[in-house]
């Protein structure tokens, strides 16, 4: 495995654990679809309605990042970028659009209950 490969993946499972204690939420994972469908990076219950991209890196890249999350996102989706420099703390930036009543009122009950729908 290519050492950026590796790195990718040992952040993207350090995310994970990370989310999954935090959310208590024991269906997130890597993705590991991801490299041949070309998807997200984790998936689960909670994060269903997100877009997941994850990374660490020295000096941030957040256009190209950002672009890849949205790329990656489904309709029904949010693109989140979740980044950490090495030994940092994680930082997340979400990109929300305009959003129809529908979406807007699911997306708000899900984070007001703080239930995994």
């Amino acid at each position: 495995m290519p050492k950026s490969r590796a790195k990718g993946k040992r952040t993207e499972l350090e995310l994970a654990g990370l989310l999954k204690a935090a959310l208590s939420d024991p269906s997130i994972k890597r993705n590991l679809a991801q490299t041949a469908d070309g998807g997200v990076d984790l998936t689960g219950k909670s994060l269903r309605y997100m877009a997941v991209e994850a990374k660490s890196a020295e000096t941030p890249r957040w256009s190209e990042w950002l672009a890849q999350a949205e790329e990656q996102a489904q309709e029904n989706q949010f693109p989140v970028l979740a980044r950490r420099q090495p030994g940092g703390t994680w930082i997340f930036l979400v990109q929300m659009n305009l959003l129809r009543f529908d979406k807007f009122v699911r997306l708000w009950n899900h984070l007001a209950d703080g239930k995994h729908v």
